[in-house]
């Protein structure tokens, strides 16, 4: 089994007034990482902090993401009423990973769990597992990281 402990974060985007934190807040606990709640639309970082109860020796950022215009790339979609671009528009996900990506590698941590919070019934097992498959092959190219650890959960969940 790989050595888990201090190695990584677990990070939630959440976007939901309904969003279910515990999944991500109990692999926190289990693994001994920090957990980070990055927040948007429907719910905010106040509120976060006041529904989870965590252990003191587990850390809790949630933070609220105020503006996204400085996160978009330099060129606007082509096509603008593509439907890719019109399902897309509103979603913040991908930012919110990768400012985990750089919270992690600013603290020095290998491995990023990301939850999303309409996420149940992940197992430390599971996760556990997948970790472990990932120590043992290494970074697919030197100076590279990781795939995210999503990726290779959601290929686990498909062959279970």
């Amino acid at each position: 089994m790989v050595d888990l402990a201090e190695r990584g974060i677990v990070m939630v985007p959440a976007a939901r007034p309904d969003c279910r934190l515990t999944t991500g807040a109990d692999l926190a606990r289990a693994l001994g990482w920090p957990l980070l709640v990055l927040c948007s639309r429907g719910i905010e970082a106040p509120t976060v902090r006041g529904r989870l109860t965590l252990p003191d020796d587990v850390s809790l950022t949630a933070a609220d993401l105020i503006s996204t215009g400085w996160l978009h790339g330099p060129r606007t979609w082509r096509v603008m009423q593509h439907r890719a671009v019109l399902q897309r528009a509103g979603i913040d996900t991908n930012r919110k990973r990768n400012l985990a990506l750089c919270a992690a590698r600013m603290l020095g941590k290998r491995w990023v769990l990301f939850v999303d919070d309409d996420v149940t019934g992940l197992a430390l097992g599971t996760v556990e597992t997948a970790l472990s498959h990932l120590a043992a092959a290494g970074p697919p190219c030197r100076g590279v990281a990781a795939p995210p650890l999503s990726r290779q959960l959601r290929r686990a969940s498909r062959a279970a």
